[in-house]
């Protein structure tokens, strides 16, 4: 994993990692708002 300076951040990515890992996870789907409100949604491969 690359260097991260929150030791939480670095925690709850690990486990993210580890669940996706365990469950065979092949893609993972993310939604978030942008700065104007809308909603934006992009769907990677979990080996990303």
């Amino acid at each position: 994993m690359r260097n991260f300076k929150d030791v939480k951040w670095k925690e709850e990515v690990t486990k993210v990692v580890q669940e996706v890992q365990e469950k065979q996870i092949k893609y993972v789907k993310l939604q978030f708002t942008d700065i104007n409100g809308i909603i934006k949604s992009v769907t990677i491969s979990s080996k990303e």
